[in-house]
This record gives structure tokens, C-alpha cells and sequence, in this order.
């Protein structure tokens, strides 16, 4: 439950920090946003240059350090009387169950916004579909998250196995 706590608080203070530093795409971001208030702004090709940088950051740097603490943390906490094997499974399905969650936000909101869009356009029914390539590229990140989580734990481990034998 601390590793999960520690991963959760590690994605916040990153969330904030990044929105908090002037000149990140996140605060430039939150700047239009609550500066700007149309229903046409998520058309603007600014808005979805930063919005998308905004998502690549979070793929190549919030969450995989984000998962990393966590995983740090639970195989530094995790009882000693635990087998090392069973505190790296569980960090492996802390960092699968939490990219798991995140993923199925993220295409029940998809879901969501197209009935949104569908009903909006006068009952007209469009197909909810995912090019292969997005769902290849999530997948692939989930895989690699959940590896950076379990190398978290694994370091964890190795860290508290040092610190107890320096303290003998």
C-alpha cells in the first residue's frame, strides 16, 4: 500500500512541478486553457501541440519515475521475511494494475467524448475505433512501465539489504 502511496505522490509532485515551472508545456497549457475559454479551442493546432507534448512527457518521463518511486519504495518497506521473489511480483502487478487503471481511463473517456460527439451531431453513429498503432504503443508502455516498477522493487530490495548490512 506505501509503494502505491508513493507512486501516487510521485506523479503528483511531478503534475505539479510541471505546470508550476513557467515555459513547460504544461503551464503553457493551463495558461491558454484558463485564459482563453472557447469551444473551439481543442481545434487550435497550439492547443494540440502542447496537449501533445504534454502526453509524451508523461510517457517518457512522469510515469515511468512516478512507478519507479513507488517500486523503490515498496521493496525498501516490504517485510523481511517476504521471499524476494513474491515482493518483485508484487511490485510487478502494483505497476501493471496502476497502468492498467490509467489505460482504462483513458478509452472510457474516448468512449465517452465520441457518444458526447455522436449525440451532438444530430444521432449520427460513428464507429469507436483505435488506429493499431495507438494500441500497440500502449501496450508496449504498459510493458515497459511495469519493467521500470518491478526494477524499482528490485533496487528497493538491494538498498534496504545494504543498509542492514552496514548497520551490522
Amino acid at each position: 500500500m506505501l509503494g502505491l502511496a508513493a507512486a501516487l505522490a510521485a506523479g503528483i509532485v511531478i503534475a505539479v512541478v510541471s505546470v508550476l515551472l513557467p515555459g513547460t508545456p504544461a503551464h503553457q497549457f493551463y495558461s491558454l486553457v484558463s485564459h482563453i475559454q472557447s469551444a473551439t479551442l481543442p481545434l487550435d493546432p497550439l492547443y494540440q501541440e502542447w496537449s501533445d507534448k504534454i502526453s509524451e512527457e508523461e510517457v517518457f518521463f512522469a510515469t515511468p519515475l512516478a512507478l519507479l518511486c513507488g517500486g523503490l519504495a515498496l521493496g525498501w518497506l516490504a517485510p523481511s521475511y517476504e521471499e524476494k521473489r513474491r515482493v518483485l511480483l508484487s511490485g510487478g502487478l502494483m505497476g501493471f494494475s496502476v497502468v492498467a487503471a490509467s489505460v482504462a481511463f483513458v478509452w472510457v473517456f474516448g468512449v465517452l467524448d465520441q457518444n458526447a460527439l455522436n449525440h451532438i451531431e444530430g444521432g449520427q453513429q460513428v464507429k469507436i475505433t483505435a488506429p493499431p498503432e495507438l494500441i500497440v504503443k500502449q501496450a508496449v508502455s504498459a510493458v515497459l512501465w511495469t519493467v521500470v516498477c518491478v526494477g524499482g522493487t528490485w533496487l528497493g530490495l538491494r538498498g534496504r539489504e545494504r543498509a542492514r548490512q552496514a548497520q551490522r
